[in-house]
């Protein structure tokens, strides 16, 4: 036998909107609830992920912008750069004694290196302004990165925010409907095996 439902009365059902009799109260606010989180999550995730790019953006430019009058140096270090006693938080990078000529003058100070990097080794470094040596500039490719990554975590994070509030909202209403049929079994039960509570 074919189904006469339309489209439309079949997304009603899964949706858990249609006129079914045997739904309950709780049936329909679980319902509503989660067809008005699925109406107002996509715009949500949008607002969210667009406004933390904007954000993470507008942070990095004024570091991408200095970074564009930064320079890169040939550095001789005058120390090692050991292992010994590493945690792996700190294996990344390590600061150590080095000497480069900038400007026409030569300059000693401290320059990140990878450990294992030996005495006497020739590293890359960045120089401000000032002189001082920085990290590595943020480029505007790897600003983008950020902002794009920042944007798409915040848009994540209001859909999981979304799942965990509505999973929260049926275990509360799972909690509702099984008090609810405990009290009814407990009235009609001993009508249909014929035992009466004690």
């Amino acid at each position: 036998m074919r189904s006469h439902r339309t489209p439309r009365m079949r997304l009603a059902r899964r949706l858990g909107i249609e006129r079914n009799p045997l739904r309950r109260r709780s049936d329909w606010i679980e319902a509503w609830l989660r067809l008005a989180v699925l109406i107002a999550l996509v715009p949500a995730c949008i607002l969210a992920g667009s406004a933390a790019a904007g954000l993470a953006h507008a942070a990095g430019l004024p570091a991408e912008r200095a970074a564009r009058h930064d320079r890169q140096v040939t550095a001789v270090l005058l120390a090692g750069a050991p292992w010994a006693g590493l945690s792996v938080s700190q294996a990344a990078v390590l600061w150590v004694p080095a000497r480069w000529t900038a400007a026409g003058t030569s300059r000693t100070g401290m320059v990140p290196a990878v450990p294992g990097t030996p005495r006497g080794a020739k590293v890359q470094v960045w120089l401000d302004n000032a002189g001082q040596v920085v990290y590595a500039p943020l480029t505007a490719g790897s600003l983008a990165t950020r902002t794009a990554a920042t944007g798409a975590g915040a848009a994540v994070t209001v859909g999981l925010s979304a799942w965990l509030l509505l999973s929260c909202v049926r275990l509360a209403l799972n909690r509702r409907r099984l008090r609810t049929w405990d009290n009814a079994w407990t009235a009609v039960g001993p009508q249909w095996s014929g035992r009466h509570p004690d």
